[in-house]
């Protein structure tokens, strides 16, 4: 009988388990970036929008209430954490394409994507090639070249 197994007995996580967790813990990483870049974006913008229109009503003139450089730091620091998060989902989809091989391989029994299966050939129905380059000239009948009128 099949059942739970005790205390004493080694555990073992089934390896398609592992990776549709992995994959799961991938995707919520994703998600997690996505946010992160869109609230330090947002932080940016509303700090850019603010100076600027500060800026405005100043005009042509160094305005009196510029950003400190605290202030410049902090835009900074938003700026990293866009850019850390963008090199995160970046490996991410890396990964994702790696995975998505591996499956194709999988899939296709070792086959990879630039081995060339003449038995699925979408132009090859048995006949020779006689395009553009080949090396039998196409039969013209009726016409004739050379000294068609001498016998």
């Amino acid at each position: 009988m099949v059942g739970w197994k005790g205390r004493g007995e080694e555990k073992s996580v089934s390896p398609i388990f592992k990776q549709g967790l992995k994959r799961q813990l991938e995707y919520w990483d994703f998600e997690n970036g996505l946010a992160e870049i869109h609230i330090n974006a947002i932080a940016i913008q509303e700090w850019s929008h603010h100076f600027t229109k500060i800026a405005q009503e100043q005009q042509r003139q160094t305005p009196d209430r510029m950003p400190t450089k605290e202030q410049c730091d902090e835009m900074l620091v938003h700026q990293k954490k866009i850019s850390d998060a963008l090199l995160r989902m970046r490996e991410t989809i890396e990964d994702q394409n790696k995975y998505a091989a591996e499956q194709r391989l999988r899939e296709h029994g070792g086959k990879g994507p630039s081995s060339y299966d003449e038995e699925l050939s979408m132009y090859d129905d048995g006949r020779e090639s006689q395009g553009f380059g080949s090396l039998e000239g196409k039969k013209r009948r009726g016409v004739c070249f050379y000294h068609c009128g001498e016998g």
